[in-house]
């Protein structure tokens, strides 16, 4: 299918909740009808009939003509965020006999290569490009920005041989990020709630309105910090049917979900967002929208990715947002109000020239903890796209911003970063290959997970005391005479009431308590298998798991060589994560979730437990769901065999009991390989392996 994206491109949907429009036709794969979908505007749809038109064996071009659809093809690419082919078609105009006819092409070619981690090509074309003498208003804002492109690839340099090793990424499963755009993450208890791209068709009188489909903004939700399966929140006052809402945060004490709705401007052609907030309602509800006052929303101007932090000097909230408002320091800033009451802000202030540049500075966060502010900079020395930044406050005021490094930024856009309560964990959104995607390498953002070094706490400023100034002594103050004492009125105390009834309520005994509690903790637990393991139904889990967990090597052997060098050593990482934390850590799991299970059977707990059997998406759907079958099985086998077999009198008595649900290819999340021929994604990537796996839920656990 041929995909036309209209209105706005991915990114700008992604950063500021644009809808995207999506649909079918049948243009004709020729140069002319390229051309024309590129000087539309339409990059994804002109970048797709280029590339028919590059792959023919029967193409006419040459000479001048060659090059200007070379031009154009790279130029559609690099405005869809396929960098790897915008560099391909930039390169060979770039070197062509044609290249003084676009003067700008060293810069574009540089840039696609900076983008790709290329840093020191990218410095030779850079500085080509500062030699060149240019005229007019963008080729001299080209040079200004090569000097800062060109400080980002020497920085990068650096990063790269100096990588943070004691923080981990994760890239959460198909279970929250989808081929289109996943983004804006944070936590509200263990719950994740993110932002995500969703189809809807418009529908008037019960007919589509338009051609195709609209991707609109949403706020989704995870449980078990994204390890479940995503949802779109039910609630009304966060997403309405054909709305665009999204960029979801907690203030301090969690009372207040702030987000943005966005909504299309067909006067101006831009999108224009507002920020909201939603009061808590009991356990897990938000109640009625509530529009933040015109100090913030400034009429027909966007303000969005809002962020509360608690500012320990001012003992109070403050609102930081991202706004194109009048009296910045370039297109998108951050700014800052005070938040003095219910929907009450104090100034709104811009955060000055050492945080915001000409370009884009977005989704900033407010580390409570150390009292310091992150966000993402299109413009700073950085290794690509967005890079993360954290500027330290001192004295009231944000110090110089600092690059946060690798593992975190990459050559792709680095966005929305946030650190969780327990300052131990994360999250961000990021564009970096091996995100699924919907057109090109770089299209799309997923969400990825931070494991972190445990911050220091920050330490309060401190007034300065006034200096000592010695005076005159002065006179001993005349004595006062003290006043006679007055008679205290004596009067009757009043009748005590009656105490309450005392109500006994039955007490759980502790070591009951401890049993649930230790069993809960453990679940729901995955038990991962190799591609198509176990073959038969006689193979035990732990048969097939010896021989898996000894597969490491072949993983990365496989998996990591067709990536980058500069995120090799990450990839090599998130395979160690996996085989050390879920093969091995869920492995060793299992049996205390065994022992708890003994312990939960002894104290006359009655149980049902549903097993889940996953498989990854290379087979038919039948062989899947045998194969789902097969592994519950192996399970089975290690826990009825576990400790002599003493749960097995539990299960033949019907205290125990299991509810089979095998999933199959059916449950696997979209953007998973099932390419046959693609080993090396389909089998051996972390988010292939991570959808072969059972899980162990309790659905029913009650004491009798």
């Amino acid at each position: 299918m041929q995909v036309s994206i209209y209105l706005k491109l991915l990114l700008t949907s992604t950063l500021l909740m644009s809808p995207v429009l999506l649909f079918s036709q049948k243009a004709p794969k020729t140069p002319a009808a390229a051309e024309k979908e590129y000087k539309s505007k339409d990059y994804y749809e002109a970048a797709d009939i280029y590339k028919a038109v590059f792959s023919s064996k029967n193409l006419k071009l040459s000479g001048s003509k060659l090059a200007m659809h070379q031009f154009y093809y790279a130029e559609s690419c690099k405005n869809s965020y396929n960098y790897t082919r915008a560099q391909e078609y930039y390169g060979l105009v770039a070197k062509g006999d044609n290249a003084d006819k676009y003067p700008e092409i060293d810069y574009y070619y540089a840039y696609c290569l900076k983008h790709n981690g290329k840093y020191e090509e990218a410095i030779k074309y850079f500085k080509a490009f500062l030699k060149k003498e240019v005229k007019g208003k963008k080729l001299t804002a080209f040079q200004m920005e090569t000097e800062q492109e060109i400080k980002g690839c020497y920085l990068a340099l650096e990063l790269v041989k100096n990588p943070d090793r004691t923080t981990k990424i994760i890239h959460l499963s198909g279970d929250v990020n989808t081929k289109y755009s996943d983004f804006s993450p944070h936590l509200v208890g263990e719950t994740l709630y993110y932002s995500s791209l969703r189809f809807e068709r418009i529908l008037t009188r019960g007919r589509v309105v338009g051609k195709g489909q609209t991707l609109v903004g949403k706020i989704m939700t995870a449980n078990n910090r994204g390890q479940s399966r995503f949802e779109q929140s039910k609630n009304k006052n966060l997403n309405l049917k054909y709305e665009n809402s999204g960029n979801s945060n907690l203030n301090s004490d969690g009372s207040k979900l702030y987000f943005t709705k966005c909504a299309y401007d067909e006067r101006n052609e831009k999108m224009i967002c507002q920020i909201y907030y939603c009061p808590k309602e009991g356990e897990n509800d938000w109640g009625e929208a509530i529009k933040l006052p015109e100090t913030i929303n400034a009429d027909g101007i966007t303000s969005t990715h809002p962020a509360i932090g608690f500012d320990s000097v001012r003992n109070k909230e403050v609102l930081y947002f991202v706004s194109e408002r009048k009296g910045g320091v370039g297109k998108k800033d951050i700014w800052m109000a005070e938040v003095l009451g219910e929907n009450e802000y104090g100034e709104v202030l811009n955060l000055g020239k050492m945080v915001n540049t000409i370009g884009d500075e977005v989704s900033p966060f407010f580390h409570n903890t150390t009292q310091s502010l992150y966000f993402s900079s299109s413009y700073l020395p950085g290794l690509g796209g967005f890079d993360v930044f954290n500027s330290n406050r001192i004295n009231g005021a944000f110090e110089e911003p600092l690059n946060v490094g690798i593992p975190l930024n990459s050559a792709a856009n680095d966005i929305y970063f946030i650190i969780n309560p327990d300052d131990s964990t994360g999250y961000f959104a990021s564009s970096r290959p091996g995100s699924q995607i919907l057109t090109g390498e770089s299209c799309c953002n997923d969400i990825y997970e931070l494991k972190l070094p445990k911050f220091p706490p920050v330490q309060p400023e401190i007034e300065p005391e006034p200096p000592l100034v010695l005076a005159e002594p002065t006179p001993e103050p005349e004595p006062i005479p003290t006043p006679e004492p007055i008679p205290t009125p004596v009067s009757t105390p009043e009748p005590k009431p009656s105490p309450e009834p005392v109500v006994e309520v039955p007490v759980i005994e502790e070591r009951v308590q401890v049993t649930l509690d230790e069993l809960n903790k453990l679940l729901p637990l995955a038990l991962y298998f190799h591609n198509n393991e176990p073959r038969d139904l006689e193979t035990s889990y732990s048969t097939t798991y010896t021989k898996y967990a000894g597969m490491r090597g072949k993983y990365k052997k496989e998996h990591v060589p067709q990536y980058n060098k500069s995120i090799q050593d990450q990839i090599t990482e998130n395979i160690d994560d996996f085989f050390d934390n879920k093969v091995k850590g869920n492995y060793q799991n299992m049996h205390l979730f065994f022992d708890e299970l003994i312990a939960a059977m002894k104290n006359d707990f009655k149980l049902e437990i549903a097993i889940q059997g996953y498989t990854s998406p290379r087979a038919s759907a039948a062989y899947n769901k045998s194969l789902a079958n097969r592994r519950i099985g192996s399970v089975m086998k290690d826990m009825l065999a576990y400790k002599e077999g003493i749960l097995k009198a539990y299960l033949d008595s019907g205290q125990l009991s299991f509810k089979e649900l095998p999933l199959g290819e059916g449950k696997a999340p979209a953007g998973i390989s099932d390419d046959i021929d693609d080993p090396r994604n389909s089998i051996y990537s972390v988010e292939a392996a991570s959808q072969r796996r059972v899980n162990f839920i309790v659905v029913e656990l009650q004491e009798e």
